[in-house]
């Protein structure tokens, strides 16, 4: 689940979200009759122009911050819109108490029809972003839900706000609350060769194939949670749909079990069975009651819940132990003369700092001279954009004295949010670079940022909405570099030049089909040195 510590702002802390948010319409330097594209001493000082903008911007931030913190909240009736993630994320947030809740509890129909009016008008007012679906479908969508309500719980009306959510399609915009007290004890991972049981409280089960749950097809169990979802493209909305699977009350919702039982079919050594499990149900909930400046909140942390209450029943799938350092968020490894940069988050924290991650980048650099430079965002689900530019930069001089250096870019679905901003801006400044890996979470079209917060006082319902556009705009830079090839409009991802994805056996046993293309012997391209191999 992402919680507060999140958004587009450079410097916002996030867990998962991002695209390109470079918006100058072109960087293009008209003193230069290269425009940009092919002299490396002009596009590095486009690039530093970049750098300068968005320190501008940053100061900026600070400004705004503060003046948000001195003003308070803008009350709009039942909700609260109070000012971006960004100022959430300090720390400021006073934990007043924990109070328990059920969200089954049922709500007064008038009173649920008021609410959702209420947050059709808002979103349409303060929203600013409808490319997905125009502000009359998203307002029809809200009134046939309000015309058909009858009996309505807490945890419907969050529901209800997902769907219509949703269909922004937008990732940053979302319900943030999920006030779900039923578990189904399974967690599912995808893979190459399809859905597994990734931990479960079932210790029989873990690491057999899911084909079926009560009956349904994974894939369309998969596309039906993906309603409830708020993400630009496909890959993305499937790994959090998977995810999802946990919430009982939402396959419940959905139809695809009615009790608290689900029957699973299963395969496992080419051996197909069925596995029944039941859910762990909790008849009340605690959420956190918090305070920032005189105002009150109740959060709820789907994490911190399963971790308080779950995390001893479940038993996780234990693979082959990787060879990387404990907790670090980004580290660099030299292998088969090839730097690589594991970049698995665009965050920092007291074992991952950014500034070490560039000198160890930098002397490795120079030490070893590399002749490939891959750079691994698949891991990466977003975090502070300007973290990895001064690396990139780095990249860029260094390809600037050594031409036929090649540049892999390693993306998969839950690169996201700021990974998808370095993984765009990488193709667009850089040169000869290769995509490899899986179809991204981050979208290449344009996307809504800088986050807000709305909350439903009476019912305590926290979500998002955006009141910029970023636009991912197609520049000279890129018919230089042919990146048409990686950029799906359509489907709004960036594709791989090559698909490597892990099967289940692959993870299991540490096998990286990724990193193995983007390391192969590619030979010696250059005409001199074979026309001399030939003569030694």
């Amino acid at each position: 689940m992402k919680l507060l510590l999140e958004g587009r702002n450079p410097g916002v802390e996030i867990n998962n979200n991002d695209t390109y948010s470079i918006t100058e319409a072109n960087c293009v330097n008209l003193s230069c009759n290269c425009f940009g594209i092919n002299c490396k001493n002009c596009r590095i000082k486009l690039f530093n122009e970049k750098m300068n903008f968005k320190n501008k911007i940053i100061n900026l931030l600070v400004v705004i911050i503060f003046i948000m913190t001195t003003t308070g909240f803008k009350y709009i009736d039942k909700f609260d819109e109070d000012t971006t993630r960004m100022y959430i994320s300090n720390e400021n947030i006073n934990k007043l108490e924990t109070v328990d809740i059920n969200p089954q509890d049922k709500i007064d129909i008038e009173e649920y029809k008021e609410i959702m009016k209420e947050f059709r008008d808002f979103m349409v007012e303060n929203h600013i972003l409808f490319d997905n679906v125009s502000r009359e479908e998203f307002k029809r969508e809200c009134n046939n839900i309000i015309r058909n309500a009858n009996t309505k719980s807490l945890l419907d009306m969050q529901y209800d706000m997902k769907v219509l959510m949703a269909k922004l399609g937008q990732g940053h915009v979302q319900v943030i609350s999920d006030y779900e007290n039923s578990y189904s004890n399974i967690i599912l991972e995808k893979f190459r060769d399809g859905y597994y049981v990734f931990a479960s409280s079932q210790n029989d089960i873990i690491g057999s194939k899911v084909l079926e749950i009560n009956g349904i097809n994974i894939d369309e169990v998969i596309k039906r949670i993906s309603n409830y979802i708020s993400g630009e493209n496909e890959s993305f909305r499937n790994k959090v749909a998977c995810q999802n699977i946990i919430m009982m009350n939402l396959l419940r919702k959905e139809n695809i079990t009615k009790d608290h039982n689900i029957k699973l079919t299963l395969k496992k050594d080419n051996n197909k069975y069925n596995y029944d499990i039941k859910s762990s149900d909790f008849p009340k909930i605690k959420v956190n009651k918090i305070e920032i400046n005189n105002k009150q909140f109740f959060t709820f942390n789907i994490g911190e819940f399963y971790f308080n209450n779950l995390k001893d029943e479940f038993i996780k799938i234990r693979p082959i132990p990787k060879n990387k350092p404990k907790n670090k968020l980004y580290y660099n490894e030299i292998k088969n003369n090839s730097l690589i940069v594991h970049y698995d988050s665009a965050l920092e924290n007291e074992n991952s700092s950014i500034y070490e991650l560039e000198k160890d980048f930098n002397e490795k650099l120079i030490s070893k001279n590399p002749k490939c430079i891959v750079i691994d965002l698949r891991l990466n689900g977003g975090g502070s954009d300007y973290l990895f530019e001064n690396i990139i930069m780095k990249i860029m001089q260094y390809q600037s004295k050594n031409g036929n250096v090649k540049i892999k870019l390693l993306i998969g679905r839950n690169s996201y949010s700021a990974a998808g901003d370095n993984a765009l801006s990488i193709l667009k400044v850089l040169d000869n670079v290769e995509v490899i890996g899986e179809n991204s979470g981050f979208p290449v079209r344009m996307a809504s940022g800088a986050l807000n917060l709305f909350y439903v006082k009476r019912f305590q319902v926290l979500g998002t909405y955006c009141p910029k556009v970023f636009s991912n705009d197609y520049m000279l830079s890129d018919v230089y570099n042919h990146n048409y090839k990686n950029y799906d409009y359509i489907h709004n991802t960036m594709t791989p030049d090559f698909h490597a994805e892990q099967s289940f056996a692959d993870y299991m046993t540490g096998n990286d089909p990724a990193i193995n293309y983007a390391l192969r012997d590619e030979g010696d391209s250059s005409l001199f040195n074979k026309i001399k191999s030939i003569f030694n």
